[in-house]
């Protein structure tokens, strides 16, 4: 019996491997176990790289953008003033060059055409926050009504609180012509999703597909019995995601509460506090596995996000930290989805970024559950729930049901 040929699909994207940022996570898990069942291939950014292996299946071609951009981009061993200084650089640049990824959708459209016309796709996947990246798939798909198409929607595009009206009404406008080709939409979380599903409501298909942690380490639950809480925080600083009010808050705990605070790959752009300064310490970046490992070793682990209007953000470390089987030190929105995951684990504690006062009473019941040996920490089998490959299995579905439910093109 003749086998079946794999289904073709191209990746979108302007994050993925070998850059270390956030944002490429999501991408290369759904590289990697898409790749067991499809043949995949990926479009991504990097200002060197011409062509690359992701895995024993993935092959990955890179365009660059803007030289400039890359020069100004920073990184964990600039210094406080070599920061700021490319921080301001990068601001005002952005505003000369309004279209800083126009050279890379433009190269990256026609190498996507290149690589179709010898092999053709049957489905593509485009990843925001980039606009660029759906801006490729709305062209392509114009000339290819053949190919099912499927918008992974990380963050929010027009309704983003953070963004100006002009980028808004220039995002609302993308939407649309996602809602007229998409054949499916897919998000980080639900209420980010519930608004696309207002905004698009001509794509049939639309699903909540979270981002997760993605190794297969597992740990026993450990307390260690020494009075010295130590504190970890993994990733960079940026914005308003600031330690200012945990350091305020550890700076007037009484002398006798013993803690350390290490923190990983994290930019020069915070101050600590002299009164504290002894017991905070700052390292470089380590690897995925090597990150993982180490928040292991914390008694509790930290992760900051102040309250805004933006709602439905699972900050991308909170995986990483429930799989390492320690508590959590959440400073966040108490009603949004992460600290919901969070209490409905039973994994950690929750108070507001804003208050000093909480801050201070959340430290003080770790303390006293570490030293009563009370361990906050999530079930195996619902960190095994977080797996990214547990996601993919649901994007591979929806695959499925594109083909079953509209197996015509659009044209």
């Amino acid at each position: 019996m003749e086998q079946q040929q794999k289904k073709r699909i191209a990746i979108v994207t302007n994050f993925f491997y070998p850059i270390k940022y956030i944002g490429a996570n999501r991408m290369e898990a759904f590289a990697e176990y898409l790749s067991n069942e499809f043949e995949v291939v990926v479009f991504a950014e990097h200002h060197q790289l011409k062509s690359n292996r992701f895995g024993e299946n993935v092959q990955v071609y890179y365009n660059s953008s803007s030289w400039i951009l890359e020069v100004l981009k920073n990184k964990n061993t600039d210094n406080k003033l070599v920061h700021n200084f490319k921080t301001l650089l990068n601001i005002m640049i952005r505003k000369v060059i309004t279209k800083p990824l126009l050279k890379w959708k433009e190269k990256t459209l026609r190498q996507l055409e290149a690589v179709h016309s010898k092999d053709p796709f049957d489905v593509i996947i485009s990843s925001f926050p980039y606009m660029e990246a759906h801006l490729v798939s709305i062209d392509f798909c114009k000339n290819h009504p053949e190919v099912k198409w499927i918008a992974d929607m990380r963050d929010e595009m027009s309704f983003n609180p953070n963004h100006s009206k002009a980028i808004n009404d220039e995002m609302r406008a993308i939407e649309q012509q996602i809602d007229n080709l998409a054949d499916a939409v897919v998000s980080v979380s639900e209420p980010i999703l519930s608004t696309y599903k207002t905004h698009l409501k001509n794509v049939k298909i639309a699903e909540e597909i979270r981002n997760g942690f993605n190794h297969d380490l597992k740990f026993d639950v450990s307390i260690a019995k020494t009075p010295v809480l130590k504190l970890g925080y993994f990733g960079s600083f940026y914005g308003d995601i600031k330690p200012t009010n945990l350091f305020k808050a550890l700076a007037e705990l009484p002398e006798d509460f013993q803690f350390e605070m290490h923190i990983y790959g994290a930019f020069s752009n915070f101050t600590v506090p002299n009164e504290i300064k002894a017991r905070v310490f700052v390292y470089p970046s380590l690897s995925y596995k090597d990150a993982i490992s180490k928040m292991n070793t914390m008694d509790a682990n930290v992760v900051i996000h102040p309250t805004t209007q933006r709602k439905g953000v699972y900050t991308g470390k909170l995986f990483d930290y429930i799989s390492a089987r320690k508590p959590i030190l959440a400073l966040m929105d108490e009603s949004d989805v992460a600290a919901q995951l969070i209490h409905s684990f039973g994994c950690g504690y929750v108070c507001d970024n804003s208050a000093i006062s909480e801050i201070k009473e959340q430290l003080l019941a770790i303390q006293q559950d570490k030293l009563n040996q009370v361990a906050k920490v999530a079930s195996q089998e619902n960190i095994d729930s977080l797996h990214r490959s547990r996601g993919v299995k649901a994007l591979k579905q929806i695959i499925q049901r594109i083909f079953n439910e509209n197996p015509a093109s659009r044209s």
